[in-house]
């Protein structure tokens, strides 16, 4: 039979133990929320990076980018004029 102050060492060594064995739980639980966390994080500035480089945030509200609307005023072409031939012989 183990004295008292044994008896108090055993039970101060397990309870050591039990603290520590949830201490190393409470860090892997920690450790993995961080990873996940960052992770998420980087994914979701990924996919804002590929919309910025793709163009979705150009401030350009205008959905009909396809359709094109007609002049208010019609174009008009120049008049081309030809000039006469200029006759190199001489005829009285």
């Amino acid at each position: 039979m183990g004295t008292a102050k044994r008896e108090r060492q055993k039970t101060n060594r397990a309870l050591k133990l039990q603290e520590e064995a949830k201490a190393a739980r409470v860090s892997t639980v920690k450790r993995g929320a961080l990873r996940w966390g960052i992770g998420a994080l980087v994914a979701i500035a990924g996919v804002v990076l590929i919309a910025f480089i793709g163009g979705a945030f150009d401030g350009d509200s205008n959905p009909d980018v396809g359709i094109t609307t007609p002049l208010t005023t019609p174009l008009t072409t120049p008049e081309l004029t030809v000039p006469e031939p200029v006759s190199t012989s001489s005829t009285p």
